[in-house]
């Protein structure tokens, strides 16, 4: 296992955007760790 750090968006839809050069990891299982910042 390894980890990637990158900033995203999450949709209304509750789907993670991620960017076009990581296509390799489309359609794979990942755990998934949320920082969000509460100054929203």
């Amino acid at each position: 296992m390894f980890s990637i750090e990158m900033e995203t968006t999450i949709d209304y839809a509750g789907k993670v955007h991620l960017p076009e050069h990581y296509r390799q990891f489309y359609g794979k299982t990942a755990r998934l760790v949320l920082l969000v910042s509460d100054d929203e």
